[in-house]
């Protein structure tokens, strides 16, 4: 009989701590059960935020890159111009100087080669001049003469024909008669009035 009852205060015993535990255990389960819900909201909303983010970044840094593409491009396009540009320049610069580096006509191209075959060669008083094509000829009163033929921009032959003995003939560039003869005011002035000079 003692048995039964310590049996039974044994059982009553154990149901107590069921009624108590089970809901303990629910409390616990249902709480893991709610973090671990909450903890994988929380790993979604980052990982979509990460993946917002990243895309942001790689859009910037395409933009970035873009830029710097069109910034590029831009300074390409700026030195080409500028490069094109500097090139006509030189281009027109050069042209000038070679349009005022050259001796005019063919009489003023005849007066330097004068000079060339003698230096007095103006000091007689009378000089007359004749052209013939691309040669012109100055004679003085004595009867020497002068032929310079202007084969090209690149060449110039000058003839010298004495009146009593053989004639010598001398091929040269015409820029030479220019820096020789042309190239400063004063020694265009000079041969200018030769120039005037020959009828």
């Amino acid at each position: 009989m003692a048995q039964r009852r310590h049996y039974q205060k044994k059982k009553h015993h154990n149901k107590w701590v069921w009624f108590i535990l089970v809901p303990a255990l629910a409390v616990i389960v249902g709480t893991g059960s709610y973090f671990a819900i909450r903890l994988s909201h929380i790993n979604r909303e980052s990982s979509a935020q990460v993946k917002k983010t990243s895309h942001k970044v790689i859009k910037v840094g395409t933009n970035t890159i873009e830029d710097d593409q069109q910034n590029d491009n831009q300074n390409l396009d700026s030195s080409s111009s500028q490069s094109s540009s500097s090139s006509n320049s030189a281009s027109s610069q050069s042209s000038q100087n070679n349009n005022q580096q050259r001796i005019p006509d063919l009489k003023t191209m005849t007066a330097c080669g004068c000079l060339l075959a003698e230096p007095n060669w103006f000091k007689s008083s009378n000089v007359s001049y004749s052209a013939n094509g691309q040669t012109g000829t100055v004679q003085d009163n004595a009867g020497n003469k002068v032929q310079v033929t202007w084969n090209s921009v690149d060449a110039v032959t000058i003839t010298v024909i004495p009146a009593n003995g053989s004639s010598q003939t001398r091929q040269i560039p015409p820029v030479e008669l220019y820096n020789d003869y042309y190239n400063t005011p004063n020694k265009q002035n000079e041969v200018n009035g030769y120039v005037n000079r020959l009828n």
